[in-house]
């Protein structure tokens, strides 16, 4: 799920997202869909601080998404970079929960 209201963006139009999440407000939505819920973290915790100043540069240049925002892979290196930070955090977050991030996971069953 998209997490932090404050990284709305013109981004999240043009993907189609309704809203972002917090723990605390994604919670209860699963909990009154009846889950019930083994985990929930924060991902994408380590790109946070890139993801951040994007939102932030973009606002600050009031650049606005296109009706057609261009989602697609980035350049092979920078993919192959951003993939190793990735997988880094998946094998963290085997471990622990993570405190901040641009994406919410859950582990949840249906009760």
């Amino acid at each position: 799920m998209p997490a932090l209201p404050i990284l709305w963006s013109d981004h999240d139009v043009a993907v189609h997202h309704r809203r972002r999440y917090t723990k605390a407000t994604l919670r209860p939505v699963l909990e009154r869909a009846g889950f019930r819920l083994e985990r929930l973290s924060y991902h994408t915790c380590l790109l946070f601080p890139l993801v951040f100043a994007q939102r932030v540069a973009s606002r600050l240049r009031g650049l606005k998404a296109k009706p057609e925002y261009d989602v697609r892979v980035p350049a092979a290196p920078l993919n192959q970079a951003l993939l190793t930070v990735m997988e880094a955090e998946r094998r963290l977050l085997r471990r622990v929960d993570l405190p901040i991030g641009s994406s919410l996971v859950a582990v949840a069953f249906r009760e």
